[in-house]
């Protein structure tokens, strides 16, 4: 948990100040590049860093550092990817003045992506030996060298979006170059142990689902920065930005919460079967929502103080669209429940359904509501696209019974 905290705080912090320090019209351009970079990583996620949450403990827990050396050859093959896609994207838009500084934002997200998601993979590898404590070590080297980097550049008044993430990859590279030299990983090419041929093999067998998954969650809380973008102009991309700040904290709890839960709901299914995973699971979504409420009651409540507070007095003219993002926010995390039931039950494909279901809502109601109402439309259409995700978890979920005699049957 501290680990966690530190750096959803960090995360959150400086998304902060930049809002304070930036215009929004940059801080949109932080924001659109930054939403990109999160769908790119995705791939990452997916395909390595849950694999490995699975594997790692299980098939090769006497030989983590072969393992981890295999994962890293793994790493520079979709970081580097990772990187040609954005460095290619920021040449894109560089040929449309429109987009203004983004594609000098992206060319900085380019740069962060393959340090920050090794950074993600170095403290992965303490969870496999449960050494948490460790990585927790990696998160404070983390965080001082974010903030203190990030303050020279403020009081020498030269901070920009691009900048941003250079901060970012600085401060990921040498926390990762730290974990990894105290881990010490075993680098072999042609004898490596386990091979890199059964290790991507394993891992695309089971990250394929979750891949699909993973796509599909991202689009209801991320592509309405590239709508609000291109409807109502960069800058109103900052203001949902400004307003998905305050989501953050509650979105990262439950997250961190989901890691505990998991493995714990899939113990239960294996020796006391399915009802009782199914209870564990409304309390879990009961947690969730009861958390939410107390989180956002606080929040909209000082919300005129705390936006004049965080934001040094910008931002104030939305601020009657936050108990909307609040609401959203609460039926997202009711949808964690059903999706860890379903995960533990060893289901991808529902929770797939879950959120293409979501998905599907956010761009068929995101699209028209945001050309014609704007930054409002976009917060209502989030709105619905996180309660259609509860919904439909719930279904699959009283129908998981069902699907699993029709699987046996078949």
């Amino acid at each position: 948990m501290v680990d966690q905290g530190l750096i959803s705080g960090s995360n959150f912090a400086l998304g902060i100040l930049l809002a304070r320090w930036l215009g929004a019209v940059e801080y949109g351009e932080y924001a659109l590049a930054f939403a990109i970079f999160v769908l790119l990583s995705l791939v990452y996620q997916s395909l390595l860093l849950e694999p490995m949450s699975v594997f790692g403990p299980s098939a090769y827990r006497q030989k983590l550092r072969g393992y981890t050396g295999t994962l890293i050859w793994i790493h520079v093959a979709i970081a580097f990817a990772t990187f040609v896609l954005l460095g290619g994207a920021a040449l894109v838009f560089g040929h449309f003045p429109r987009f203004g500084d983004l594609p000098s934002a992206l060319l900085g997200a380019s740069i962060a992506a393959p340090c920050v998601l090794l950074f993600w993979l170095a403290r992965r590898v303490y969870y496999l030996k449960l050494a948490s404590s460790k990585a927790a070590v990696g998160a404070v080297l983390y965080s001082v060298l974010l903030f203190g980097i990030l303050a020279l550049l403020h009081s020498l008044h030269m901070m920009s979006p691009m900048l941003a993430f250079v901060i970012m990859a600085v401060a990921a590279l040498v926390t990762s170059s730290y974990l990894l030299l105290r881990f010490k990983p075993v680098f072999t090419w042609k004898n490596a142990d386990p091979t890199l041929q059964q290790v991507m093999r394993e891992n695309w067998h089971y990250g394929q689902w979750a891949l699909a998954s993973a796509i599909f969650m991202w689009v209801p809380w991320n592509i309405f920065y590239t709508l609000v973008a291109s409807f109502s102009g960069i800058a109103h991309s900052g203001e949902l930005r400004a307003l998905l700040n305050f989501a953050l904290p509650l979105a990262q709890t439950y997250a961190a919460f989901s890691l505990l839960f998991l493995p714990h709901a899939a113990s239960i299914n294996k020796d006391k079967g399915w009802n009782a995973v199914r209870r564990d699971s409304n309390r879990i979504t009961m947690l969730f929502v009861l958390g939410g409420i107390v989180y956002w009651a606080g929040i909209c409540i000082f919300r005129t103080k705390l936006i004049a507070l965080l934001y040094a007095g910008q931002y104030t003219n939305i601020k009657h669209l936050l108990p909307w993002i609040g609401l959203a926010s609460i039926f997202w995390g009711a949808a964690q429940g059903p999706a860890l039931a379903l995960r533990a039950r060893k289901t991808p494909a529902s929770v797939f359904v879950m959120y293409l279901v979501s998905a599907a809502v956010a761009v068929g109601v995101g699209v028209p509501a945001t050309l014609r109402y704007g930054l409002a439309g976009a917060v209502a259409a989030m709105l619905l696209a996180s309660a259609a995700a509860w919904i439909t978890g719930m279904i699959r979920l009283a129908k998981a019974p069902a699907m699993a005699e029709l699987q046996q049957a078949a």
